[in-house]
């Protein structure tokens, strides 16, 4: 039989480990303001808006951006992995700590020059000060998820949206088209390509579920 391998976090706790230091952050210390971007020539990645979007979701999507709140010190970005890595890490009973996603630290690293944060400079050069390989200071293949959460969404995010679908909070209020969501759902389930797409939506849908459970229970 093999042999169930536990949860790191599950056997930190065990051993007495108490805190955690996590690296988020990290990749948000380069960050490049939209103003420096536009005056080198550096793109934004933006995505099109989905097909399975539903009708009250397309008609805001003109005012997306008005009336935003004020921007935090941390990143979208880092925020969201903060409040899903801390979380599991607190209910294993450790106390994370990611210095890197720290405002202080984050704010300073603005304050360099721009040519120091385009492209990670500063992060590659000490790499190499340090006496690390090229191929480690500028990877062949820079490191992408995309693969990985295709698949995932493909072995275990698909079969649960499509559990989903009958009864989808996200379509009753109007903010998913289900028969295009469904046909998506089909297209990934098929050639196992861009489940990534759907993970937004799955994760929208299991926490609305979530707070609709907790609310009942109080």
């Amino acid at each position: 039989m093999r042999a169930v391998r536990r949860p790191a976090y599950s056997r930190l706790r065990e051993q007495g480990v108490l805190w955690v230091l996590t690296g988020t952050g990290g990749d948000e210390l380069c960050f490049q303001r939209p103003e420096e971007r536009a005056a080198v020539g550096d793109g934004w990645k933006l995505h099109r808006v989905p097909d399975h979007l539903g009708p009250r979701a397309r008609a805001h999507v003109e005012f997306l951006a008005e009336g935003l709140a004020p921007a935090s010190a941390l990143h979208a970005s880092t925020l969201l992995a903060l409040s899903t890595h801390s979380a599991t890490a607190m209910r294993h009973g450790l106390w994370p700590i990611s210095p890197l996603a720290a405002p202080p630290v984050l704010r300073f690293v603005q304050s360099l020059p721009h040519k120091w944060r385009r492209d990670k400079f500063l992060l590659r050069e000490l790499l190499r000060q340090a006496g690390y390989p090229q191929d480690v200071v500028r990877p062949p293949v820079p490191e992408n998820f995309r693969e990985i959460c295709d698949s995932a969404m493909h072995r275990h995010g698909v079969p649960l949206l499509e559990r989903l679908l009958p009864d989808l909070l996200l379509a009753e209020a109007g903010l998913i088209a289900p028969e295009s969501l469904a046909e998506a759902c089909a297209a990934v389930a098929a050639t196992g390509l861009d489940g990534r797409e759907l993970y937004r939506p799955l994760a929208l849908e299991v926490s609305l579920r979530s707070l609709v459970a907790a609310r009942a229970a109080t």
